[in-house]
C-alpha cells in the first residue's frame, strides 16, 4: 500500500543544509538532507534520484519499488548515526534524521547542474508512507547557502565559493556575514 496524501502529517522532508566537515572530515562539503517522522516504523530513510539519460526519472519513480533495479534511482535506510537528538522544526514528537551526501571535488559542469530528486520514506509493515518530493541541483544549494551566508563558519564559506561556484563561473565572491556570530546584551 502506497499513501502519499496523508504522508505530510508523518513523514517530512525538512530541507538541506551544507557542511564543511562532513563525517569529522574536514576539506570536503557535504549536501545533508534532514528528514522527520512521527510515529513508530520498521524502517525509515531516503530515495534520491538522478534525471539523466534520454528517459528520465520523473517524481512518479520517486518510491521504494521502482528503485529496485534502476540505475539513476537509490534508498538509503536511516541510521542510527543519522538519528539527530535535536528538534530541526517546531514538532516535539517527531524523530528527526539526516543523510549526508560528500560532494566530490573535480567533476566536470554537468554534476553541479544536474537535477537531483529526494524524498523520505516510513515503512510499517506493508505500507510506505512518502514526503513530498525535493528537485534540487548542487549548484543551486550551494549559491543559496553561500549567498545566505549560511555556512557555520568562514572556511565553510570559502569552500563553496572556491570549490563549486568559482569553477561554475557567474558568481562572485561575497563577505562573510560575521554579524550573524555575534551575541549583543
Amino acid at each position: 500500500m502506497i499513501d502519499t496524501n496523508d504522508s505530510v502529517d508523518e513523514v517530512k522532508r525538512e530541507g538541506v543544509q551544507m557542511s564543511s566537515s562532513p563525517n569529522g572530515e574536514t576539506g570536503n562539503l557535504g549536501l545533508r538532507v534532514v528528514y522527520s517522522v512521527e510515529g513508530d516504523f520498521d524502517e525509515v530513510g531516503l530515495i534520491y534520484g538522478l534525471k539523466l539519460g534520454n528517459d528520465p526519472i520523473t517524481e512518479d519513480d520517486m518510491v521504494q519499488d521502482r528503485a529496485e533495479g534502476n540505475k539513476y534511482i537509490n534508498l538509503y535506510p536511516g541510521t542510527e548515526a543519522g538519528h539527530l537528538d535535536v528538534n530541526m522544526n517546531t514538532s516535539t514528537t517527531a524523530s528527526y534524521y539526516s543523510r549526508t551526501m560528500i560532494i566530490a571535488t573535480n567533476k566536470v559542469k554537468a554534476y553541479y547542474t544536474s537535477e537531483y530528486l529526494v524524498r523520505a520514506y516510513a515503512k510499517r509493515g506493508d505500507t510506505i508512507i512518502y514526503s513530498d518530493v525535493m528537485s534540487y541541483t548542487i549548484e543551486n544549494v550551494a549559491a543559496s547557502v553561500y549567498n545566505g551566508g549560511l555556512m557555520s563558519t568562514y572556511a565553510g564559506h570559502k569552500a563553496i565559493y572556491d570549490q563549486i561556484l568559482n569553477k561554475l563561473g557567474g558568481y562572485d565572491e561575497v563577505d562573510y556575514k560575521w554579524s550573524q556570530n555575534l551575541v549583543n546584551n
